[in-house]
Formats: structure tokens, sequence, C-alpha cells
């Protein structure tokens, strides 16, 4: 028996991930504020966004 696809709106969550400060990245734990900083980064330049690294996945299961 398979899964059933898991379907993401990648937009609205590199907004959140946008909108986070580094304290409310702590409470879904993200401790470092360097991380958030590199995926903030990331979105704004435009580059790819992996959402499957560990602390990508931390943040979008707290939202």
């Amino acid at each position: 028996m398979k899964k059933a696809q898991l379907f993401v709106d990648e937009k609205e969550i590199m907004r959140k991930i946008l909108a986070l400060t580094p304290k409310e990245a702590r409470e879904y734990g993200v401790m470092q504020r360097s991380s958030l900083k590199r995926m903030k980064d990331r979105i704004l330049s435009g580059g790819k966004f992996n959402f499957r690294t560990k602390e990508v996945r931390k943040l979008v299961s707290g939202f």
C-alpha cells in the first residue's frame, strides 16, 4: 500500500521563513542564527531551496 502524496505550498513556507525571527526559529528547533540567515539568503537570492534539509524540516513541521 502506498502513502498518499503530500503537497506543500512552497511559496507560503518561504514567506513564513522570511518572516521568522531568530527567537521564533529557536522555538521550532533551529538553534543557530546563522542557519536561519543562510535559509533566508538562499530564498532571497532566488537560488535552489532544498525543503528536505534537517533545519527546514524542523520549521515545516512547526508550521
